[in-house]
């Protein structure tokens, strides 16, 4: 969480932060990830195939893809049964504003460990430490 936060800080310090790059930091997402999020998003669930033939990627990417995705707690998946017998998952996506109302927490539980730490300020093992 630590090395998340001071990237944020660094990308806010150089004010070139966007609401996606504080999301992409809070859940530790690759530009990958964050794209597939952005497309389930906008086209409602979809199969994995449909994911993979987006990233342009095989199925096992697109479903690595989708597993950290459901990891972060950010999207989902649901079977459905198949006629003929099997099944599928869909992939659907968490509504936009509850992922940025999640990110806004993350981010204000970071805010107040880092002026935690800061108020308890330092000993002589952290100076050590940094040498």
């Amino acid at each position: 969480m630590v090395k998340t936060a001071i990237a944020a800080f660094s990308m806010a310090h150089r004010g070139r932060i966007s609401c996606g790059d504080v999301i992409r930091c809070v859940f530790d997402l690759s530009r990958e990830e964050w794209k597939v999020y952005r497309f389930i998003l906008s086209m409602g669930p979809l199969r994995v195939e449909r994911v993979a033939k987006f990233l342009g990627k095989d199925r096992s990417t697109a479903y690595r893809e989708l597993q950290k995705l459901i990891n972060c707690g950010i999207c989902y998946k649901e079977p459905n049964n198949l006629k003929e017998g099997g099944y599928y998952f869909l992939y659907y996506s968490m509504p936009l504003e509850e992922l940025k109302r999640e990110a806004e927490e993350c981010v204000e539980r970071t805010y107040r460990l880092l002026k935690e730490a800061i108020r308890r300020g330092f000993d002589m093992e952290d100076l050590e430490a940094e040498e």
